[in-house]
């Protein structure tokens, strides 16, 4: 029976070490969780620089101590999202319960989740596991339904401010949560069901809009930019919204919401993926989150 067992469990190491093809970046973290590495048979890389491209990171654990100060914790979080962009790289800070109260704040700062220690080598398997995996259903992407989405905004940015769009990628999310700083929120209901966001970074939400406005950016106040991403979404899925009339993914459009930081989840249906667009504007990037499936309801 004993041997069954560690035959099962070397398998299962086996198994999950196949599975992650990505690198595991693990920041400020000592022997005893770097020492998992080993058990679970994945190799755990320390720093940036060893990475040959973030592309290869699944994931990102970073050490917290509870003498660390709410600066420095922002500071380091702050810096790690901003290196990763908008891939799609879920950030754990790990820490103890007696860090509990800065670990809570890192939410905000931008991590995607904590995690506490001491952990084991099953806990830790589940997680990677968990968090490697793209959210939703896996399924094929529906070029049919995603070039809609593509094509709307790359025409809404030019009929508003005449600015150019390209699309940089695309790739199925690993979470809900929309990336920040500034995002619009529309849910989307009928014959398909659903949410789409749209995500940027505050300095290019406020040149964008400083230029449909046809202001200088230092005049932009908070309200012209919750405005005006409220009303580029709204233009956005208003113009899919026309042209998936005819197919099985036509929706109805809600009120479009903006919010400001980090841990906002955002509605999805359980059976469709969520699908992020990375495109290009003004040489900085900015996300597009579309999760969308139809109804099972007949008609």
């Amino acid at each position: 029976m004993l041997k069954v067992k560690k035959t099962l469990e070397k398998n299962k190491t086996k198994q999950i070490s196949q599975f992650i093809k990505s690198k595991i970046l693990v920041i400020n973290l000592d022997k005893p969780f770097r020492s998992l590495s080993d058990e679970i048979g994945i190799k755990f890389v320390d720093n940036f620089d060893k990475v040959t491209s973030l592309e290869d990171v699944g994931i990102i654990y970073v050490g917290i101590s509870r003498t660390n100060s709410l600066d420095d914790c922002k500071n380091t979080i702050t810096n790690i999202k901003e290196r990763c962009g908008y891939l799609n790289i879920p950030i754990f800070a790990v820490g103890n319960e007696t860090s509990m109260f800065i670990l809570k704040q890192t939410i905000s700062f931008g991590a995607t989740s904590i995690l506490i220690l001491p952990i084991n080598k099953k806990e830790l398997i589940k997680n990677i596991e968990k968090n490697v995996k793209p959210a939703g259903k896996r399924i094929s992407l529906n070029v049919s339904m995603v070039n809609p989405f593509i094509s709307a905004t790359k025409e809404v940015f030019e009929v508003m401010s005449g600015i150019h769009v390209k699309r940089k990628s695309l790739f199925l999310k690993k979470d809900y949560k929309i990336f920040g700083e500034v995002s619009g929120i529309m849910g989307l209901t009928g014959d398909a069901a659903g949410s789409i966001a749209i995500s940027f970074s505050y300095d290019l939400a406020k040149k964008v809009i400083s230029i449909i406005l046809d202001m200088e950016v230092a005049e932009i106040e908070e309200d012209d930019v919750k405005d005006g991403i409220g009303e580029i979404l709204n233009m956005i899925a208003g113009q899919t919204k026309a042209i998936l009339a005819g197919t099985k993914y036509r929706f109805k459009l809600s009120i479009p919401t903006v919010v400001a930081g980090y841990g906002y989840e955002i509605y999805h249906p359980e059976n469709a993926p969520c699908i992020v667009i990375i495109f290009e504007a003004l040489d900085m990037q900015f996300a597009l989150q579309v999760s969308l499936a139809p109804s099972n309801k007949k008609r």
